[in-house]
């Protein structure tokens, strides 16, 4: 299997990277400073994984026509940032967060999923933004908060799936479970038989 991470210069991609290592997945890191140099059509991956990142969606205008050209393709996964332009893509709005969090363990709870064998864990957050909730967005709120913000997101009819925390941090308590998670997507996706 091999895929694309998108580095939104983030000090965890690296982490994120190895953390797909770890479960048989090659990424090629790609710069969104570079992404403008590469002609997608002539990609052959089965995976756009998003990492986190600074700031806003707003800064990355560029990745959009990334999510547009691979959404019916392959499976797509986004964390904490990434999570965010996966949101803004499908008209979510991004909002500050009621308490703006980094680096202090919270739980969180699933629901209206069959993707993550639990249905409430610890997780390490590191964001200041969430996405606002969309009644017409084909995006399924698979993941919330105390504060009742939205942690994840799936895709009503695509492989698509987002986490606004950080599961290869050493604070989130089941972060292989996560990993082996993103896994089993990519690998039933019908772009991957």
């Amino acid at each position: 299997m091999q895929g694309i991470l998108i580095d939104f210069k983030d000090s965890y991609t690296l982490n994120l990277w190895e953390a797909f290592r770890q479960i048989g997945l090659k990424l090629d890191i790609i710069s969104y400073e570079d992404i403008h140099n590469i002609d997608i059509k002539n990609l052959k991956i089965d995976c756009l994984i998003l990492s986190p990142g600074p700031y806003n969606p707003s800064n990355y205008p560029n990745i959009f026509k990334w999510i547009q050209f691979f959404e019916k393709k392959i499976p797509i996964i986004g964390i904490c940032l990434g999570h965010q332009i996966i949101g803004a893509f499908y008209g979510h709005s991004i909002k500050r967060a009621k308490d703006p969090i980094h680096g202090v363990p919270i739980n969180v709870s699933f629901k209206n999923h069959n993707i993550f064998p639990f249905e409430k864990t610890e997780v390490m957050p590191y964001h200041s933004l969430v996405v606002d909730p969309l009644e017409s967005s084909p995006l399924i709120t698979i993941a919330i908060n105390d504060s009742n913000e939205i942690m994840g997101f799936k895709h009503r009819n695509l492989p698509i799936l987002s986490v606004q925390f950080h599961p290869e941090s050493v604070g989130t308590i089941q972060s292989k479970e996560f990993f082996e998670a993103f896994l089993r997507l990519i690998n039933k996706s019908p772009s991957n038989p």
